[in-house]
Formats: structure tokens, sequence, C-alpha cells
């Protein structure tokens, strides 16, 4: 008698024998799906997004234009008790930083007190952050540091989840070659409660993030 584990053993194999039936390109797409349910997201969605932000801890404030957003960060660092010893993505080096600042450029150090890091994207359904990697936008700034300052241009605001999918693939296109080799979806800072409901930050990452919105 053949049991579970053969027949599915045995589907392995076969797979394994005909490339065609293991590759991806094979399967064709599904025609009977309809369209997703989605929740309604209140407009203005820039709106939804700071309150659901808010609400899942960020710190929030805003650059009214391009030459104030070094004046808001210093504000940012004031209110979250920083100092000016900071980590900063290869993509924001264009904007005029403090000369008296202690810059380190690229990927975040071991011991990291303050990064700043660009958002691809934010969802205003959950109030998230996106960040895509790259050698100008480091994963491990979203990590390593205590706080996290992250700008993000009021453009990049989407509804739902899906929406950031459908525009990094107008970003990137088909190749995998020119994806981010991580996506990363930040909804707040690293905390648990696990043990006796006692709120510990962080956990596995950064204790503050602030959002930064930017023209």
């Amino acid at each position: 008698m053949t049991t579970a584990r053969e027949e599915i053993l045995g589907r392995i194999l076969a797979a394994k024998d005909n490339p065609a039936a293991s590759s991806v390109d094979a399967v064709a797409p599904r025609s009977d799906r309809g369209p997703s349910v989605r929740p309604v997201v209140a407009t203005p969605v820039i709106d939804t997004f700071r309150r659901n932000a808010i609400a899942n801890g960020f710190g929030f404030s805003e650059a009214p234009s391009n030459t104030d957003i070094v004046a808001t960060v210093k504000a940012a660092l004031v209110e979250n008790g920083a100092g000016t010893d900071i980590t900063i993505a290869q993509s924001l080096a264009h904007i005029g930083w403090p000369n008296d600042w202690t810059i380190h450029w690229g990927m975040g150090r071991r011991i990291e007190h303050v990064c700043i890091n660009t958002a691809v994207a934010a969802i205003a359904e959950t109030g998230s952050i996106v960040f895509g990697s790259s050698s100008r936008s480091p994963a491990s700034l979203n990590y390593l540091p205590d706080l996290e300052i992250a700008l993000l241009s009021k453009s990049d605001i989407l509804a739902h989840p899906e929406d950031v999918w459908r525009t990094l693939r107008e970003m990137h296109g088909a190749s995998a070659t020119t994806w981010p080799r991580a996506v990363n979806v930040v909804s707040g800072a690293s905390r648990t409660a696990d043990i006796a409901g006692i709120l510990v930050r962080p956990a596995h990452g950064p204790k503050h993030v602030h959002i930064i919105l930017t023209p």
C-alpha cells in the first residue's frame, strides 16, 4: 500500500525529472480570480497614514519644504534626546547636513545611536513604512540604531499593501536584478511583551522610529 510519504516523494521526483512541471513559467496565471476585497481607506490618505502611524507608536513630524529637512531632523533629535553621531544613507548625501555633526555614511555600525534612512513608500491602511535595500540605502540602518529617522515623501504614501508591490514593479521592472534585495515593512519601534506581559523596547530593532514627511 502506498503511503502518503511515498506519494509526496513520488510527485517531487516526477517534477525533478520534468523541468517543465517545476518551472514557474509553466504555471498559467489563474483567470478566474476576482478582485481582492480591500478595506476602505479614508481620504486624504496622508491623514489616515498619520493617524495609524501615530497609533503604532511612531514619532511624527513634517518638513514644510526640502530646505527645512535639516531643521526638522534637529528637532527630532532633541525630542528623542539623541546626539549628532549619526549614520546617514548615501541616498540622502545631497542634503546639506551640518558640518559639526559626526556623520558616518553607508551601512550601520555595530553600536549605533541614530540612523537616517529614506523610505520608498508608506501604507495608510496599516500605518507602516517600507524600505528597499540597496548600497545607497542599507537595510542595516533599519535595525541597528536606538533611534531611526525615516524621511518619507508625501507622494509615496499609498492606500493598501498591494499598492506597494505595484509601485515597486513600476520602479524596478520585471527583472530580479533591479529589485531591492530586501523589502522591509516597518510598523513601529521594536518591542515585545512576551515575558509577564511587560512591554520591553527594543526586541530586534530600534527603540524609537521617527517619520519626517517631506514634500
